[in-house]
């Protein structure tokens, strides 16, 4: 990397499109002041870029550009290059990251692959944020060999990769990232996504984090640890293809903010949110909107709206929704007031799910497996009808076993 150049740089602007959900209110600003400002960069030398087949080859440190704000601005590209001039690039064992690598691909919409030879260096880097942002050409992205460990900001990391089909998280140690709002926005040909390795037990912010991933059919984030988490706002919005997605271990408790979660998931069927804790939530509004296909949704007594404040067009075009003592949709009742167990006398839409452990050993046929039962969760009497499962575990609601 030779003739490094300073030179005046052209107008940044960190705005973020954030497609067609609905506004979320209240909150801070999520992208910095996003201040346009002029800056100094500097400029990759020439025999970095192979204009023939439109490789770029980065290596040694890599230095990212900023405007007067404190912004990543991107990786200097040489003088005549212009971004759309990238194909593909390379980075070479001997590339070192900086240590703010925030926005360094950012809209290199044309760069159909990223080849990282292994030995390249991340384990400085505290920023990704918007990192791939706007690599629309990208089909495929090997990340397998990123040290992360001491990466504080994913936000909008993968936003706007449209054409992402493949992408490979497994090295990823996200266990200090405290921000991972718009992480995988509108990656919407994204068809699976593991992240049974993500630690996440830092993470503050998770707006948008899965919006616009129209392609994902499911999605597991039983391993997620939220207890720090504030904000969900359209968390899975528009994922118009998501049939299952696990929650199962969400701990909601310090959730203030969940506006649009689910917005437009017309694939979803059933929602069990029985883990949520909803005590915090001020915001709800749109949160099943245009869940057309959506037919049940649990949860247990942890689930309050004594402190929601905004909760219009909750369940608008949920036709097909049906509370646990058989309340059905009703499009005179969309807003926060039928967000609620439904009982005799207090109609609602969402169901109770229980959870019981069989006492009664010696009456019961599955004794045996009812004796290895634990669990911990609600105790309750068994209805006359109940079922035990293998492990002595019962799902009830009002005397209908709805899960085994």
């Amino acid at each position: 990397m030779k003739n490094w150049k300073r030179t005046a740089a052209a107008i940044f602007s960190g705005a973020l499109l954030c497609g067609a959900l609905p506004a979320v209110t209240g909150e801070p600003g999520i992208f910095g002041t996003g201040i346009t400002a002029s800056a100094y960069t500097t400029h990759l030398g020439d025999d970095a870029f192979d204009a023939k087949t439109g490789t770029l080859t980065l290596s040694g440190p890599i230095i990212q550009n900023y405007n007067n704000n404190g912004i990543g601005m991107g990786i200097g590209l040489p003088a005549n290059v212009r971004k759309n001039d990238v194909k593909h690039i390379v980075v070479k064992p001997d590339a070192v990251f900086p240590e703010n690598s925030e926005y360094l691909f950012e809209g290199l919409a044309m760069a159909e692959d990223i080849y990282f030879l292994k030995g390249f260096t991340t384990d400085n880097v505290t920023n990704m944020r918007g990192m791939f942002r706007d690599c629309v050409s990208l089909a495929s992205l090997d990340l397998s060999s990123f040290d992360t460990s001491h990466v504080t900001n994913m936000s909008i990391m993968f936003g706007d990769c449209v054409s992402l089909k493949n992408l490979e998280l497994k090295s990823f140690n996200t266990s200090r990232v405290t921000n991972m709002d718009f992480m995988f926005q509108n990656c919407s040909e994204l068809r699976s996504l593991n992240l049974q390795n993500f630690d996440t037990s830092n993470v503050m912010r998770m707006y948008e984090m899965f919006g616009g991933c129209r392609s994902l059919n499911s999605l597991d984030l039983s391993s997620f640890n939220t207890s720090k988490v504030t904000g969900m706002y359209a968390m899975f919005g528009e994922c118009e293809m998501l049939e299952q997605v696990d929650v199962s271990s969400f701990d909601t408790s310090n959730v203030t903010q969940m506006s649009s979660m689910f917005y437009k998931c017309s694939s979803l069927k059933k929602l069990d949110l029985s883990s949520f804790d909803t005590s915090k939530v001020t915001d709800m509004a749109h949160m099943f909107f245009q869940n057309s296909s959506l037919e049940r949704i649990a949860v247990s007594d942890r689930w309050v709206t004594s402190q929601v404040t905004r909760g219009i067009q909750m369940f608008t075009g949920c036709r097909n929704l049906k509370g646990g003592n058989g309340t059905a949709f009703n499009s005179d009742h969309t807003e926060v007031e039928y967000a609620r167990i439904d009982r005799s006398g207090r109609p609602g839409y969402l169901t109770e799910k229980k959870y019981a452990v069989l006492t009664e050993f010696a009456s019961h046929p599955a004794k045996e497996a009812a004796r290895a039962a634990v669990h911990v969760g609600f105790n309750a009497d068994l209805p006359a009808n109940s079922k035990i499962s293998e492990y002595g575990i019962i799902y009830y609601n009002s005397g209908t076993v709805i899960t085994t």
